[in-house]
Parts: structure tokens; sequence; C-alpha cells
């Protein structure tokens, strides 16, 4: 499984998806900004033996990138690596199970405060 996001300049952004893809045991990917790219991913894949890639893209919305780039991506593994299957599985924001999960979690914090908590939870970046 390759989880693809889509790539910052700010280092600390990757994190999250770093450990969402040491979590199931699936290697990372990005679009832009970062690597390893798509195709160093699946090349990688390959390399290590592998006979299927599932690729995952981490998107909630369904723009540019999951529309074209990333089944280009998946075409151009497929060129490249042709005894390799590549799966090229939905966005995660096509999945009514992750907006059903997401509202889970967003119901809970809403309901976990009786008050409101006007701290930042995340440090704005600036370029």
């Amino acid at each position: 499984m390759i989880l693809i996001a889509h790539g910052s300049r700010d280092p600390a952004w990757r994190v999250p998806f770093e450990r969402l893809a040491e979590r199931v045991g699936a290697q990372l990917a990005f679009m832009e900004l970062e690597a390893p790219s798509v195709s160093d991913a699946v090349a990688r894949a390959a390399a290590d033996g592998a006979d299927t890639v599932r690729l995952l893209p981490l998107f909630m919305a369904v723009g540019r990138h999951v529309k074209r780039d990333i089944p280009a991506c998946a075409e151009a593994a497929r060129c490249a690596h042709p005894a390799l299957t590549v799966e090229l599985l939905p966005a995660l924001g096509e999945s009514e199970r992750f907006w059903d999960a997401l509202a889970t979690l967003v119901a809970a914090e809403v309901s976990a405060d009786d008050g409101v908590d006007t701290s930042p939870r995340v440090t704005p970046v600036t370029d």
C-alpha cells in the first residue's frame, strides 16, 4: 500500500502522514514538494519484490490531483513496471465511511467541551 499525500514546504506537515503510514504498514508518497514521489515509491515497492501495489490518495476533496495527476501516475507506474499490478483506490474523500468517521470525531470534539477553547491547536506556519 502506498498512501499519497499532497506535500508541503513545511517539514512538520508530513509528520501526521508518516505516523499514519507507519500505523498501517504502508509507504508514503507525495504529489509535489516532498519526496518520495509516487513513481519513486512504486519503483521501491517493485524493487522490494511486490507483485501488487495499491495507491490510496489521502485527499478529502476531488480536484486536479485526484482526477488527473494521480491516475496518470498510476498509468505511468503500470508502463514502467509491467509485471506489477497497480491498483488505484478511490480518494478518502470519496468514501462515506471516511466522512462518517470524520463526523464522529468532529462531534466528539464539539461535545468534549462545555465551553469554547479559543487557543490554537496548530501553530500557523508563515512562509
